[in-house]
């Protein structure tokens, strides 16, 4: 340590209020305030400060008053700050401040602790580091609700989990580290987009507020989903399932999941649960043990979605299945090499457009206790063992008999069930 660094790390006291001053959007302001020495005595005049929000440890920065350091090193950018007998006060994020880079209400959405780090310099003397960091009490406050559309990037191979992902060239590198940046309050729409790769990552997806007419949307590659694969096999045996669900989602209101290829989950790639409203557009669901599964008062949408398996890999597979009371629209879908296309219990499913069923057991598997219904320009089944099958007391509308190539059975009806044309 030399002797600059010794001298003025004992001559300089700081105490630290630190308050929400305001949440009028995403961007946010707090206070910071205190007293500042130098040789002993209240320093006056123009105090010179630079600022950053760092993790517990320091090794990872969040935010720097310059808006362009990311490393630990100290910001290039000065804030000038009026100095009157060694009190200061300045609003971190205000950028009417010259210097001051706007700060994101989403930088506080984190389960992690978060520490404002201090530079200060009399104008005579060079910067020195303050010590020790102080940690932001109410982060939570500052973090939680956002009236202002919020922006994340995700990249599995640029990002890092540490910065913030408000900005392309700054992603998160999970899918997950995204979601928990979120303000847990939106009163607008919050997108998170995923740059093309590969992700292998179980994400759960809860605890988040729509008020309003805001959407929480994950949006991949729409005209290429293959490009953003999201699997659950890991790099040296890339078709062997090992993680369990990729996405899954307990109460929530409407999400919007596009453009995303899921791959190779041992039980379930999206799991929709717990009164969730959810719409599942051009994604690729392939060899899963079941692409979408759905419970409990939810209701989904799914349009130009891909659903495909192999046998030879997984024994029994599903497409779409559901379970209790979920109202379910499946517009313009493939189901090829599966088990079951759709398969639905107590649940009201309805087919729109053209889906295609082809080479599975059972293309479309409704009971017990559940309707069915299939609209113009109607469904196509081709080479399955059971086109529609129908059983224990639930009923279906119009599967016309023109609708079917090549299947072993038509449409199958047991145990008090009805098929009306």
């Amino acid at each position: 340590m030399n002797r600059k660094t010794r001298i003025l790390g004992c001559i300089f006291a700081i105490t630290v209020l630190l308050g929400a001053v305001s949440v009028p959007a995403q961007e946010v302001e707090f206070n910071y305030n205190g007293r500042v020495k130098v040789n002993g005595l209240m320093f006056s005049g123009q105090g010179q400060f630079k600022f950053a929000l760092v993790s517990k440890d320091g090794e990872a920065t969040f935010w720097t008053n310059d808006g362009l350091t990311t490393s630990t090193a100290m910001p290039t950018a000065t804030v000038t700050v009026d100095v009157t007998d060694g009190f200061f006060s300045v609003n971190i994020g205000d950028t009417s401040l010259p210097g001051m880079a706007l700060l994101e209400a989403s930088i506080f959405n984190r389960t992690d602790k978060i520490y404002l780090r201090t530079w200060f310099s009399d104008g005579q003397r060079g910067f020195e580091q303050l010590a020790p960091d102080r940690q932001i009490v109410n982060a939570v406050l500052l973090g939680g609700h956002s009236r202002k559309e919020t922006d994340l990037y995700v990249n599995p191979a640029k990002g890092n989990d540490t910065y913030t992902g408000l900005k392309p060239n700054s992603p998160k590198k999970t899918i997950q580290a995204a979601w928990k940046s979120l303000p847990l309050m939106l009163e607008t729409t919050a997108t998170i987009h995923l740059a093309d790769g590969i992700y292998r990552e179980e994400v759960r997806m809860r605890g988040r507020t729509i008020i309003g007419e805001g959407q929480i949307r994950i949006v991949g590659n729409v005209e290429h989903p293959e490009a953003v694969r999201v699997t659950g096999a890991m790099a040296d045996q890339d078709t062997n399932p090992v993680l369990n669900t990729a996405f899954y989602i307990s109460d929530e209101k409407d999400m919007v999941i596009e453009g995303i290829r899921f791959d190779y989950y041992k039980d379930m790639a999206i799991f929709v649960d717990n009164f969730s409203r959810v719409t599942i557009r051009h994604c690729q669901l392939l060899n899963n043990f079941r692409g979408i599964y759905t419970l409990n008062s939810c209701t989904l949408d799914i349009s130009n979605v891909e659903f495909e398996g192999q046998s030879k890999l997984i024994e029994q597979s599903y497409g779409l299945a559901s379970w209790a009371f979920c109202t379910l629209t499946v517009t313009d879908c493939t189901f090829s090499g599966l088990q079951y296309g759709t398969s639905v219990g107590q649940a009201h499913i309805r087919f729109l457009g053209q889906n295609r069923f082809s080479d599975c057991a059972f293309g479309v598997a409704i009971g017990p206790l559940s309707f069915g219904s299939f609209y113009p320009p109607w469904a196509l089944f081709e080479n399955d063992n059971n086109g529609v099958y129908v059983y224990m007391n639930s009923c279906v509308n119009y599967p016309r008999s023109n609708i079917f190539t090549g299947c072993s059975t038509n449409v199958a009806i047991l145990s008090g069930s009805q098929v009306h044309e």
